[in-house]
């Protein structure tokens, strides 16, 4: 989690790194063409003003005659210039030159942005020389240059994003397998401590009550030995969890719930009624010892629970195949929906093995199991459809 944390932090900074440096770039393109603008406005100014001393005795009705508009006609075409005039102190026009049909705008001594229909213009009105200059310069250039700017980063920008959301769905996915991983070796050791701390000693133990049941008769006989295969299936569901991998084939549903029940008819008592909805023809890929323990399990924590109804209900939904357990017994407090699977964690005074057990075994199956509990406790258990 912390290297996508870093990886996005590395591409937000990235990105707007690359929306900053295009906005520096942008503004220092439009310095430098203010600039250049100011410059060309200013020496064009000094030249007009000592053209127009040089010619100080002629009459200003002859100007004309001596062609300057043409001449400065010449200089606008050549300078990007759209209009240059210099007035006199009454505003009047003594050289004027527009690519315009008399345009002339003045808005005061400053620079200014003018919008007009062909486009923006960066004026700039100067009073000096004891004369007023005004100059027009065209924006579309230097627009152009910032929309390239502009579409570049775009670009630029999507290929980035594009290549990042690529790295990032593969780190993403490397994530997971690693977590994944991480909690299959988890589980594993927990398994393996398990199995290594209770195998040997629960081995004795049954084997000594095996020994001692040789001596009962009758159902305390049969209880005793039904507990003691009980015991000795829980010994080897741990066993075949802990390996590496778990031996499936294909089980009917209907058979695996009637399996169960079978195993655990000598705990259902006698008031308990067990009502099954079970679908035809539906198979899942497992190991039937494990399940068998997890379901049974399962009905062991209803009974535990002094449930007297027990429902159980299998049906398909898309490519799921889902198994209900729901009883009417006291219910589970929602604030222990998420350590009821822990191991060794119970209010009812047994081991804590069984709900763990039951998740473990359905987690190595590539299932779900969900719990709801109201005037009713749920357990919603869900397998992938496929095939072995």
């Amino acid at each position: 989690m912390k290297r996508i944390l870093f990886f996005v932090l590395i591409v937000l900074i990235a990105s707007s790194a690359g929306l900053l440096s295009i906005k520096l770039y942008n503004y220092h393109l439009t310095k430098t063409y203010q600039q250049s603008s100011e410059n060309t406005f200013y020496l064009l100014s000094v030249l007009v003003d000592h053209y127009l001393r040089e010619l100080k005795d002629i009459q200003k009705e002859d100007i004309n005659d001596l062609k300057i508009n043409e001449i400065f006609d010449t200089i606008i075409t050549s300078s990007g210039l759209l209009y240059f005039a210099v007035l006199d102190e009454n505003k009047n026009p003594i050289v004027f030159s527009t690519l315009y049909d008399e345009y002339l705008p003045i808005k005061g001594e400053g620079e200014y942005i003018i919008k007009t229909p062909a486009g923006n213009i960066y004026q700039i009105e100067r009073e000096f020389f004891d004369k007023y200059f005004v100059s027009g310069f065209a924006l579309a250039p230097l627009e152009r240059i910032r929309l390239t700017n502009n579409i570049l980063f775009v670009i630029i920008l999507s290929i980035f994003v594009c290549i990042s959301f690529i790295l990032f769905f593969n780190l993403l996915q490397f994530e997971k397998y690693n977590i994944a991983k991480e909690e299959e070796i988890t589980n594993l050791k927990e398994i393996n401590a398990l199995t290594t701390g209770f195998s040997h000693e629960f081995r004795n133990s049954l084997h000594t009550l095996s020994l001692l049941s040789r001596e009962l008769n009758g159902e305390y006989a049969k209880i005793l030995n039904n507990e003691i295969e009980r015991m000795k299936a829980i010994i080897d569901s741990l066993k075949l969890l802990s390996t590496t991998e778990i031996k499936k084939e294909k089980i009917e549903v209907n058979d695996l719930i009637n399996e169960v029940l079978s195993m655990c008819r000598n705990i259902i008592p006698e008031d308990l009624k067990i009502e099954l909805n079970i679908s035809h023809n539906l198979e899942l890929a497992g190991n039937p010892v494990l399940l068998t323990t997890a379901f049974a399990n399962l009905i062991r924590n209803s009974i535990e629970a002094k449930a007297k109804h027990i429902e159980i209900n299998s049906a398909k939904r898309g490519n799921n195949i889902v198994i209900e357990f729901i009883d009417d017994g006291i219910g589970i407090d929602e604030n222990d929906y998420g350590r009821i699977f822990e191991p060794f964690y119970s209010k009812k005074g047994q081991t804590g093995l069984g709900l763990y057990l039951v998740k473990k075994i359905i987690t190595a199956h590539s299932g779900s199991i969900e719990v709801f509990s109201g005037a009713e406790t749920k357990f919603v258990v869900t397998f992938k459809e496929g095939k072995i």
